[in-house]
């Protein structure tokens, strides 16, 4: 599945923008040239915010209504599903109720997909859903079970896992594939293994669940310079970085490059700047990982925040993406 992002909410309608439009009209250029049999998606949403699914999902015929346009934006397009990525229901507001409401949603959405499939004779149209990794937000987000049932796959966004916050502020990797050790409880849950076993245990079919590897990295500001390691005091976080921005910093002098064997994934540092990132090593990892634990698949985020034009020093692009595909290969 190639899945574009992102498309908006309006009315409780799906609204295309003109570069929505463009990027989908470019993709399926590419996808007929190849010859290819990818399924090419939009999703709607994205970024942190409610972005009008609490009030389109608050009611029976705003339910509906999405649904309706699900379809006709799907058609008008010549898409063959959608992705739905509400970051995130119920968290942080006091709508504490949407987490009902979305499984409602979801299930009006799968509804209708199906009985259009049996009106019009045609393959089943495609639901998928972009969900959060972390304990806190999972219990209080989503009911597991209900999206078992309602959705084809979900997308576990299994990235994000430290950010700089006046309560936390230290360095720490933004996707480990395992957990490092620590006092603290939660801290030993922010990693891809908990998160994707956690996500199974719940009442997910482990087909079902699309395990996310990101491309992008992030960077922080060190309290102290001589204090590197990952949990070390930070300032401030500055930005998130590509993959081609990433080796550029890399390639730097006076860059030290580090790979933390207990998480699975690599960290730099030069200064006072700090990066935690992916690399070919810890994508093949963690699609090792993912394959011999049975997972359904994985999911990137993005493409965009590859290596596009192969200055990574690998003789090709796309150099975490041609990793995880060496491993679905074999």
């Amino acid at each position: 599945h190639l899945i574009i992002g992102f498309v908006s909410i309006e009315s409780n309608s799906i609204k295309v923008n003109a570069i929505n439009d463009h990027f989908i009209q470019h993709c399926k250029s590419v996808i007929n040239l190849h010859k290819s049999d990818t399924q090419l998606m939009i999703s709607i949403g994205g970024g942190n915010n409610d972005n009008g699914f609490h009030s389109t999902a608050l009611t029976p015929g705003n339910r509906k209504q999405f649904a309706n346009s699900a379809i006709n934006t799907l058609l008008k397009y010549g898409l063959d599903g959608l992705d739905i990525d509400w970051e995130f229901p119920g968290w942080a507001t006091v709508h504490y109720n949407d987490k009902n409401t979305f499984n409602l949603l979801l299930k009006e959405v799968k509804q209708t997909f199906r009985e259009y499939s049996v009106r019009s004779h045609t393959k089943d149209l495609v639901l998928s859903v972009a969900v959060a990794a972390q304990y806190t937000i999972i219990d209080r987000s989503y009911s597991a079970p209900q999206l078992n049932q309602y959705v084809d796959f979900i997308n576990l966004m299994a990235y994000d896992y430290y950010l700089f916050h006046w309560y936390l502020p230290v360095v720490g990797h933004n996707s480990p594939l395992s957990s490092r050790s620590s006092r603290i409880p939660l801290f030993t849950t922010f990693s891809t293994q908990w998160s994707a076993n956690h996500w199974h245990q719940l009442g997910v079919h482990k087909s079902k669940i699309m395990v996310g590897i990101p491309t992008y990295g992030r960077s922080f500001r060190l309290a102290f310079r001589s204090f590197t390691s990952p949990g070390s005091l930070a300032k401030s976080s500055s930005q998130d970085m590509s993959y081609s921005q990433i080796c550029q910093f890399l390639d730097t002098k006076g860059t030290t490059v580090a790979f933390d064997e207990e998480s699975g994934v690599p960290y730099a540092f030069r200064d006072n700047t700090w990066i935690t990132y992916e690399s070919k090593e810890s994508a093949l990892k963690k699609s090792t990982w993912i394959r011999d634990n049975g997972f359904g698949g994985v999911m990137t985020f993005s493409l965009n925040a590859d290596d596009l034009t192969g200055q990574c020093h690998h003789n090709h692009s796309f150099p975490i993406h041609h990793a995880i595909n060496s491993v679905a290969k074999q």
